[in-house]
């Protein structure tokens, strides 16, 4: 089982899902294929800014988007906000991973 830690917010591969890193059974959310790939996308780029096609490599290979990368990238806040991460939009750059405000 593979774990990536950024902020607060621990990955399990295995799994396919997130959880807040100390926090309790409750925290931890479920994500779909194409949530996990881009969230992992995320995780890994350590705190710096993912480019748009980056993300959409990571994500889909040669099908993906930008229209498709912003819905999925909605869906994937919707999920993360609620333990306090947020996917945060860097204009014409891409996304970054960042606690949320509170």
């Amino acid at each position: 089982m593979r774990r990536v830690q950024v902020t607060k917010l621990v990955l399990d591969a295995s799994g396919r899902s997130a959880a807040v890193a100390g926090g309790d059974v409750g925290q931890r959310v479920w994500l779909s294929p194409r949530e996990f790939a881009l969230c992992a996308a995320l995780v890994n780029s350590d705190g710096a800014v993912c480019s748009h096609a980056a993300l959409i490599g990571a994500v889909w290979g040669d099908d993906g988007t930008r229209r498709r990368l912003e819905v999925l990238t909605s869906r994937l806040r919707s999920r993360l906000r609620p333990i306090g991460i947020d996917v945060v939009g860097v204009h014409k750059r891409g996304y970054r991973l960042d606690e949320a405000p509170n």
